[in-house]
């Protein structure tokens, strides 16, 4: 018989390591863990990894921050992100679907959940949840980023209400606040289960990049995709693909 691993009996060599800290596995670091393992268990996830100029979406951005005082909120690239996220789950509707029992179930709705990062119960924990911007598809970018924010700080507060973290369609997983610029990377983030589709934008730096044919500075943004291949064949996801990056 094995017996059962506690910090105490984990250390095999004595003298070669030392335990500073546990995490216990309940609560919501519990229930990360278990959704994290079943998504990777349940679903065939693959991932697709691209750059995309955001010269423009920059420079649109900048319009829409000069105006901060008119419309209510310092319009963010998040928001630019979900927008561009409806406008291709509409082109490419297969997108915004999952499984659910035997059946691929697509929505009519482009419900997109944010994942936001809490801070855990101790010093080394850390926490995550999943609030979701509704029917993003028929909002505008003022109406998003203000959703956005709000949603985002009720989350960290701890103030949001029954309901509002369920019924998402697709994820959007931001890590431009991570990790600064060690976040201009790709990754392969999980799939929010049963979705069929999650994206994760990095950080977006300038880079020299050829540009009409001449080698210049271009805000350059690296995108991260993982599709369940059960729901997604490899046309429709190039078909997502290209529209959300035309978008941006």
């Amino acid at each position: 018989q094995v017996a059962p691993a506690t910090a105490a009996n984990a250390v095999a060599a004595p003298g070669t390591l030392t335990v500073k800290g546990t995490v216990p596995l309940k609560g919501m670091r519990g229930a990360i863990a278990r959704r994290m393992t079943q998504s990777l268990q349940t679903a065939a996830q693959l991932s697709q990894f691209s750059e995309v100029d955001a010269t423009r979406l920059l420079e649109a951005r900048a319009r829409f921050i000069a105006n901060a005082d008119a419309y209510g909120t310092r319009v963010s690239v998040n928001a630019f992100v979900v927008k561009a996220m409806a406008v291709a789950c509409q082109a490419v509707p297969i997108a915004n679907a999952g499984v659910v029992g035997d059946e691929i179930v697509l929505w009519n709705e482009v419900n997109v959940g944010i994942a936001v990062s809490l801070p855990g119960q101790g010093e080394w924990d850390s926490g995550l949840i999943v609030p979701v911007l509704r029917n993003a598809e028929r909002k505008g970018l003022v109406q998003i980023d203000k959703e956005l924010r709000d949603l985002a700080t009720r989350a960290r507060e701890g103030r949001l209400v029954p309901g509002e973290t369920e019924g998402g369609t697709i994820t959007l997983s931001p890590t431009a606040a991570m990790g600064g610029e060690a976040m201009y990377s790709w990754s392969t983030p999980v799939l929010n289960l049963p979705q069929a589709l999650i994206v994760q934008p990095g950080m977006i730096m300038p880079r020299a990049m050829i540009h009409e044919g001449e080698i210049a500075k271009r805000e350059m943004m690296p995108l991260s995709i993982t599709f369940d291949h059960r729901v997604l064949d490899g046309d429709p996801l190039a078909s997502f693909v290209v529209t959300l990056r035309r978008c941006l």
